[in-house]
């Protein structure tokens, strides 16, 4: 799996800085949330078929569908 690395240039509130989506997923419109559960079903399987940590899991969905909605 690729890791993911989003430079931030010393600004707080780097998640909402990426892309047009509100700060808050559940201001997300419906299409935005869905793909979200879909990448975060898919990375918390890859990890359990490798017996990986899961805690960054939900960070690095939100980053992928920030980065590309």
């Amino acid at each position: 799996m690729e890791q993911v690395t989003i430079a931030n240039a010393g600004r707080t509130g780097m998640i909402a800085d990426l892309g047009g989506l509100p700060a808050s997923r559940a201001e997300w419109p419906d299409g935005a949330r869905r793909a979200f559960h879909q990448v975060l079903r898919q990375l918390d399987g890859w990890c359990r078929e490798r017996d990986r940590p899961r805690g960054t899991n939900a960070a690095i969905a939100e980053q992928a569908i920030r980065q590309v909605w």
